[in-house]
């Protein structure tokens, strides 16, 4: 090699490297991905709806337990009057 090589040398390896071409891919992965992220958003909504419905019937449980809670209260007020007198 002749000096006018070695000089080109540190020239070279301040360049910006060649980026490969980017990966093609094919349109049938692109709509099977398209399909399963429609599917996902599916039972996400499903879900979501389940999740809902059980919320609101835990809400309504509640309630009921609670109204029964003092059903038993006023019973149990009422056996000690009657034990009392």
């Amino acid at each position: 090699m002749d000096q006018t090589s070695y000089q080109a040398i540190p020239f070279l390896l301040t360049l910006d490297p060649v980026e490969p071409p980017a990966a093609v891919v094919p349109l049938a992965a692109v709509g099977a991905a398209d399909m399963e992220l429609a599917r996902l958003r599916e039972e996400l909504g499903v879900l979501g709806k389940h999740l809902f419905n059980a919320t609101q019937r835990h809400v309504e449980v509640e309630r009921t337990l609670a109204r029964v809670e003092e059903k038993l209260e006023r019973v149990a007020h009422f056996g000690e009057e009657a034990l009392s007198e």
